[in-house]
C-alpha cells in the first residue's frame, strides 16, 4: 500500500472516532465503519465483526474489553428517544 492511500484511510477512520471524554475512551460504531470498509449491508459486515470477536477470544483477550453491543437512540417528535439501530462499539 502506498503512503498516500494509508494516509487517506487513516484520515477517514479518524473522522469516525467517537469519544467518551469523562472516561477518556475512543471507539467506533461498527455501522459507521462498515461503509468505509466497503460493506453496503449490515448483515454482511456483522459477520466480519463476529469473526473478529472470535479471533479476539482465541487470543485469550476479553471480548468485552474490545467490543460492546449498543443501541443508538434518536429523538422523536414527542421529545422522547427511541431505539434506532443496534451496533457494536469497537
Amino acid at each position: 500500500m502506498n503512503r498516500e492511500l494509508i494516509q487517506q484511510l487513516t484520515t477517514s477512520l479518524n473522522a469516525l472516532i467517537q469519544v467518551i471524554p469523562e472516561a477518556k475512551i475512543e471507539f467506533w460504531y461498527a455501522r459507521d465503519l462498515m461503509g468505509q470498509m466497503g460493506y453496503d449491508r449490515w448483515e454482511n459486515f456483522q459477520r466480519v465483526v463476529e469473526k473478529a470477536m472470535i479471533a479476539c477470544q482465541t487470543t485469550e483477550e476479553k471480548v468485552s474489553d474490545h467490543f460492546r453491543e449498543v443501541t443508538k437512540l434518536v429523538p422523536i417528535g414527542s421529545g422522547a428517544d427511541r431505539p434506532f439501530c443496534r451496533s457494536i462499539m469497537i
